[in-house]
């Protein structure tokens, strides 16, 4: 997916990249969308949406829950946090209310954008891959010595 910050371009899906999900505009739908492919919102959502790569809200759509992906195209509505590992882009009819986290942003002139942002480094992306593996371990650490005692409370009963 290409994303220009220019006025005079608009956002425009690759010609050859599909949309695999859109969401149309007389469509309402809840719950949390998990997707490889390009999502597309014109109607509305409520829920969170997971994609490898893009989600489009269009002018008319409406998303209420948070948006992990590599890229965010925002010309209609969002109510909720929304992480980019490339880039964020909210239209000139766009209006995100909501914290970020991003690699990349573009605002337009007429976008509107209320909440915090925080500003991405591939070292922050790696070291939180690497943080969220040490909390596997750390709670793989946890139940072990957990599981040592309940045993050691059952001897002790049995004695």
């Amino acid at each position: 997916m290409a994303f220009y910050s220019r006025k005079e371009k608009q956002t425009k899906v690759v010609e050859s990249t599909a949309i695999d999900t859109t969401i149309g505009v007389e469509t309402s739908m809840e719950g949390n969308i998990n997707s490889n492919g390009i999502i597309k919102v014109e109607g509305r959502y409520t829920g969170n949406i997971l994609a490898k790569t893009d989600v489009i809200i269009g002018e008319t759509g409406f998303v209420k829950g948070d948006i992990k992906a590599s890229n965010t195209s925002i010309s209609g509505t969002v109510e909720g946090n929304i992480r980019c590992s490339e880039l964020l882009e909210i239209l000139p009819t766009g209006k995100l209310v909501g914290d970020i986290e991003v690699n990349s942003i573009a605002i337009s002139e007429g976008a509107i954008f209320r909440g915090k942002s925080t500003m991405l480094r591939e070292q922050e992306e790696e070291n939180e891959i690497i943080d969220e593996t040490k909390i596997d371990e750390t709670q793989t650490e946890i139940e072990e010595i957990e599981i040592d005692n309940i045993e050691e409370n059952i001897e002790e009963v049995n004695s």
